[in-house]
């Protein structure tokens, strides 16, 4: 999906925030999440290795919307996106990631 798609497919959505250090429960959780009809997850950075679960909940779950939040580091952006993320939430204003992956 690009921006355009991204920006209209949340629209009107309801994005679970998941914010859970241990990545077993945080994934649990998500697969809850997802088979209850929740599908668009925010997975933060307060997860450890949150760039894997990004990564594996992408490959379980190709129609579900997984962004990327508590991202407080250029690094930490790279990492969601090449790991699949499709939005990222940071207080953090990375410019040169923004136009090197055009978000």
């Amino acid at each position: 999906m690009n921006k355009i798609e991204i920006k209209e497919a949340l629209r009107g959505k309801l994005i679970a925030v998941v914010r859970q250090e241990n990545a077993e429960i945080a994934k649990l959780f998500c697969r809850t999440l997802i088979e209850s009809g929740i599908d668009v997850l925010e997975i933060t950075f307060s997860v450890d290795n949150a760039e894997k679960l990004i990564k594996e909940l992408r490959e379980e779950f190709p129609n579900a919307i997984i962004g990327a939040g508590t991202v407080l580091s250029e690094e930490q952006s790279k990492l969601a996106i090449e790991n699949g993320a499709q939005f990222i939430v940071s207080r953090e204003r990375c410019r040169n990631l923004i136009q090197a992956y055009n978000v």
